[in-house]
């Protein structure tokens, strides 16, 4: 599925979603803050637009999260807690899936 989204619905010939539907579940982000230090962009279909604005971190957890952010910047998709992530990148178009066998619930910033 994130092969079809980082082509923009269509996986070798396949079609999984309209170009309409692509262009409107990426459509219209909100800028949040989540966890009070990771910036958001969620968009009306429910997927992030991964990307770095504003000030630089101003602590060492701050700073990890900002260096993960950045490295991600052009990803859709999520990041999710305990270390799973679905993403995808419609410029450089890949797209992946990770679910880690272990979930571990303290790490927030997925730092492990």
């Amino acid at each position: 599925v994130a092969a079809a989204m980082a082509g923009r619905g269509k996986l070798n010939g396949t079609k999984i979603l309209s170009s309409e539907g692509w262009k409107a579940l990426h459509s219209k982000p909100t800028r949040k803050t989540i966890f009070g230090t990771m910036p958001t962009r969620f968009t009306q279909g429910g997927v992030n637009i991964v990307g770095v604005e504003g000030t630089g971190p101003e602590n060492e957890q701050e700073a990890r999260l900002h260096n993960l952010i950045k490295s991600l910047t052009g990803f859709v998709g999520w990041l999710g807690l305990g270390g799973s992530i679905f993403q995808w990148h419609p410029r450089r178009e890949i797209g992946f899936a990770y679910i880690p066998t272990v979930v571990d619930w303290s790490d927030l910033t997925n730092s492990k």
